[in-house]
């Protein structure tokens, strides 16, 4: 078994996108050494929970981390506060950060799919790689679960309790999802997989150089995409706006293509106002914890409108369903144009 070691002479850093995921990904590294790790928050959190106004969550999310940090002698801490899910908008936004007094580097691991921690995986390799004749070593954590790259391992059962208590300080989110026993599960599994039962380890990955792929560009397209969807969605709910004003009116029965990340936030956002979607459409998932029913797009089924949340190919998916039995087709960006349009 690889280790991940630290040294006394060592000064780490660990960069989270959102307030909760260094204590997620890093909480036993945070405290075995809480006085060697400096602790940098990039975004401000206020995306944390689309029930609460972004301005209300952002201040519950500045109180949990500080109240989190409180509870070990941390060097050093600080939010840098940029927008919820616009990171990617901010290539320079680790300029101001010292690597250079660094001799680790901690950063979410480069495959996972939140575009913030995208961004802040990908600044800050663009960061150090601009520095002369560093010696930072540049490392990823897990946030989202296993990895499959091979990876060094940190034993942290002597302070589980101290980072499922870390984690704890984030009620906002905990109350979302069970990031503690998650957060516990995962770290038993490392253990178990390295023949060491009954303990409890962290897992880090040691970035090679050879994480990035060919097609960044598209990768980045996406996320940008991803972006202006949210940023419409937030701005109607700031401005009192919600989807099923515009949708009650006009739809009795209402289905949803996609059950990934925008169908399932649809369907949440649509149940808070009273509004139970029909059915999903989707050609790949069979099932889903929710609840509702899927059926796959050939199949002959009907309502009064389709709401297409899948980001890629909408257009062309729109063309398709439009021959299908479905009085109303829109894609989820039509649904926030014309219901902030009528709502003027």
């Amino acid at each position: 078994m690889k280790q991940f070691t630290v040294k006394e002479s060592d000064r780490i850093l660990i960069i989270a996108p959102h307030p909760d995921d260094e204590s997620i990904g890093c909480g036993g590294l945070i405290s075995l050494y809480p006085s060697q790790c400096d602790i940098v928050v990039m975004t401000d959190g206020s995306l944390g929970d689309t029930a609460v106004i972004p301005s209300e969550m952002k201040e519950i999310r500045k109180k949990e981390f500080l109240n989190a940090m409180s509870l070990l002698k941390i060097g050093h801490s600080k939010m840098m506060n940029y927008s919820d899910g616009e990171l990617i908008n901010y290539p320079a936004c680790m300029d101001d950060i010292r690597f250079d007094l660094y001799s680790k580097v901690l950063v979410p691991y480069f495959k996972e799919t939140h575009s913030d921690h995208i961004a802040t995986y990908k600044s800050a390799v663009e960061a150090i790689n601009r520095l002369d004749h560093t010696t930072v070593e540049l490392w990823q954590y897990e946030t989202r679960g296993a990895t499959c790259d091979e990876s060094f391992y940190l034993d942290i059962s002597e302070v589980i309790e101290n980072k499922l208590k870390l984690i704890s300080c984030y009620k906002s989110q905990v109350s979302l999802y069970d990031y503690v026993s998650f957060s516990k599960s995962l770290a038993s599994y490392h253990a178990c997989k390295k023949g060491a039962a009954g303990r409890y380890f962290e897992a880090f990955i040691p970035v090679t150089g050879k994480e990035n792929s060919d097609n960044d560009a598209g990768v980045l397209a996406d996320l940008r995409r991803k972006n202006e969807i949210l940023e419409k969605w937030m701005s109607l709910k700031v401005s009192g706006i919600e989807l099923a004003d515009y949708l009650l009116p006009r739809y009795k029965s209402i289905a949803v293509y996609g059950c990934g990340y925008f169908g399932k936030m649809l369907s949440a956002d649509l149940e808070q106002s009273g509004i139970e979607i029909a059915f999903f459409v989707d050609r790949n998932k069979k099932s889903d914890e929710s609840g509702i029913t899927i059926v796959a797009p050939k199949d002959a089924v009907s309502a009064d409108v389709l709401i297409i949340s899948n980001m890629n190919g909408a257009d062309s998916i729109k063309e398709e369903m439009n021959n299908k039995n479905y009085k109303d087709v829109m894609t989820l960006w039509e649904l926030l144009i014309k219901a902030g349009t009528t709502n003027q």
